[in-house]
């Protein structure tokens, strides 16, 4: 009865099927075969879905020109094929940390401190390049960004008395007109409170910020502080304060749920924000140590064991992109979000956890250091939190009744309920790693290297397989990937990770598939070590790499121009007046310099044969 319906209909049923369904009935019956052949509808359907891709309903673009422009998306990542390279000075005098990529913007501060500046970078070869500049009138601290979702920055900002969120719309640079109080006050500021690391994500209307204080004269003031507010109405749901080197960073699960990687206890503590304060939910101002009924995580999924004497300082974690409430309108009057096809879907996204680890005792000079990376995906951690759960979390945030009751499964633990969520001294469910990590973690160590820290978007990440780190890797984990590259002898599968820091051998089975990408070194004289590039680093989006560049004695620059690795449309002459522009400005310009290199990448009909796709440093 199916074949009969009129084709078109018949294609919108099948677009109701997932993935494995859709390819079962093209694989096993010839008709519906040429239907999915035939439109490019469910063409499109198929190549979203393997890509764990979330597709712009508001584009219009036509579908089959999106999945030509996805095919040669997801070819260019495969083989690394660079479609275009530019290089852009930029147009202030940068600040030491503060570079952000998120969404196809990149934003960094400038020394006075006080300002932001951000370029939206452009997708073909013509396209112009644009800074803006957003005056914050304050010491910026920490930024964070919600392009697509919301057009918002939120600038953490510090004076001589407080530290306060400020919400700007970035494309305006002006107050945010959703929120209804502009600023959120975080605490006062004082010698003996102030923050020395900051992180800030944003998710729906949830903002979450924590803020550490280290490095006092008394370590017992040393604490990592916890804020989660509605940015919308400027209400703190939440805050509190754990011992200094706990947290660091933010992973939202969901809009609901945000993972915070436990650097002192080694666990990953899954806690949730509450929809809403109340007279039951009080914030209290007394240490966390103080109170009697303190706030607990719902979950902590414990890594592997460390040997005695190593010690994790600080878990970094990155995944991009953030999810977002169904319930909240995208900003369509970014350009940004206007031109955006398609991004990876949050819940596929890969998650990194690097963890810096020493060896006690002895002076720090002495101790081994190294890079542990931990990878895992958004998905798998979901599932393991709704099993463990036993599916008591509801999508309002809330789990039933109010109540947290331990689920009756000794495969994950124990614990006893007690009282309300966020008030009571509730039971954190423990789970070990064999029961819940095997499956769906990677683990990749190497000695430390002060100039890298994996960088990663969506599905996939840039690591450096090789020990002299001359040589780059995309490591793709989407399992779909993976599959098909098999016939390849690109794929990892996992194995046992085995000697120091960890106490005993653990597996990590979690496969990947990578391409290689080199990484050459300088070519042409210096005078000496010291006039290198320093301070280079990786940034990575969706369809970009992005590599930022500082220089102590800038006196020349040198473009390659590969025209294996040009878009045809960018004319050889425009490349010319662009080198000769900027020669001239650094001609006049001694003082640090520094550059921003993004390479695009797209499929490789757009390159002639034999090119090279290296990734290369410039002088």
């Amino acid at each position: 009865m199916l074949l009969l319906l009129p084709p078109e209909i018949l294609a919108r049923v099948l677009l109701f099927l997932e993935l494995p369904d859709l390819m079962r009935m093209h694989q096993v019956h010839s008709n519906l075969r040429q239907y999915i052949q035939s439109f490019h509808i469910l063409q499109y359907h198929i190549a979203t879905q393997s890509a764990f891709i979330e597709d712009n309903p508001n584009s219009s673009l036509p579908i089959s020109e999106r999945l030509e422009l996805l095919k040669k998306r997801e070819e260019g990542w495969a083989r690394c094929n660079i479609d275009f390279r530019r290089v852009i000075r930029l147009e202030h005098q940068p600040g030491d940390d503060l570079d952000v990529l998120t969404d196809g913007i990149y934003l960094s501060g400038d020394e006075d401190g006080h300002n932001l500046h951000y370029v939206q970078l452009p997708s073909k070869p013509e396209d112009p390049i644009e800074w803006r500049t957003i005056d914050i009138q304050k010491p910026v601290v920490e930024v964070g960004l919600s392009v697509l979702e919301h057009d918002l920055l939120a600038a953490l900002t510090s004076d001589q008395y407080v530290y306060e969120v400020q919400l700007l719309q970035l494309s305006t640079g002006k107050a945010h007109p959703r929120a209804q109080l502009a600023t959120l006050f975080v605490r006062d500021k004082s010698e003996e409170n102030m923050f020395q690391r900051v992180g800030i994500e944003i998710a729906g209307v949830n903002l979450v910020l924590i803020g550490a204080r280290h490095e006092s004269f008394d370590h017992e003031l040393d604490r990592d502080y916890v804020y989660m507010f509605d940015w919308t109405s400027g209400e703190l749901k939440l805050k509190f304060d754990v011992p200094a080197s706990t947290y660091c960073n933010i992973i939202f699960l969901t809009p609901e749920l945000v993972l915070l990687p436990n650097s002192d206890d080694f666990v990953l503590d899954i806690w949730a924000i509450p929809p809403r304060s109340s007279a039951s939910m009080s914030l209290p101002t007394a240490p966390v140590s103080e109170r009697e009924n303190p706030p607990a995580p719902l979950v902590s999924l414990a890594l592997p064991q460390l040997s005695p004497i190593y010690r994790v300082f600080n878990i970094y974690c990155s995944a991009k992109p953030n999810p977002t409430a169904s319930s909240t309108p995208p900003a369509e009057n970014t350009a940004s979000y206007a031109s955006k096809l398609f991004r990876t879907a949050p819940r596929d996204t890969l998650i990194i956890c690097n963890m810096l680890v020493r060896a006690f005792p002895g002076p720090i000079i002495e101790q081994r250091c190294m890079l542990w990376t931990m990878f895992l995906r958004r998905a798998d951690v979901l599932a393991a939190f709704t099993k463990v759960t036993g599916g008591q979390w509801t999508k309002d945030g809330w789990l039933q009744d109010g109540q947290w009751k331990t689920p009756d499964n000794t495969e994950f633990g124990s614990g006893s309920s007690g009282g309300d969520l966020y008030t009571s001294a509730v039971a954190t469910v423990k789970v070990a790693y064999e029961s819940w990590g095997v499956d769906i973690t990677r683990w990749l160590g190497s000695m430390w290297h002060p100039s890298w820290v994996t960088t990663n978007a969506g599905t996939r990440c840039v690591y450096p397989l090789a020990h002299d780190f001359e040589r780059l890797f995309v490591l793709d984990f989407n399992p779909y990937t993976v599959r098909r590259s098999k016939h390849e002898n690109t794929v990892r599968d996992g194995g046992i990770v085995t000697g120091f820091p960890f106490a005993q051998p653990f597996s990590g089975k979690l496969a990947y598939t990578y391409t290689d990408i080199p990484w050459e070194e300088q070519e042409g004289s210096w005078e000496g070590d010291e006039d290198k590039w320093q301070d280079s680093f990786l940034l990575m989006d969706e369809e970009i790499l992005l590599e930022v560049r500082n220089s102590n004695v800038f006196k020349h620059i040198t473009a390659r121009i590969c025209g294996n690795d040009l878009h045809d449309a960018y004319h050889p002459q425009e490349l010319i007046d662009v080198i000769a522009r900027v020669a001239h400005q650094l001609a006049e310009d001694d003082e640090l310099v520094r550059h921003v290199v993004f390479e695009l990448c797209a499929g490789s009909d757009t390159r002639r044969p034999g090119g090279s796709t290296s990734l290369q440093r410039r002088s």
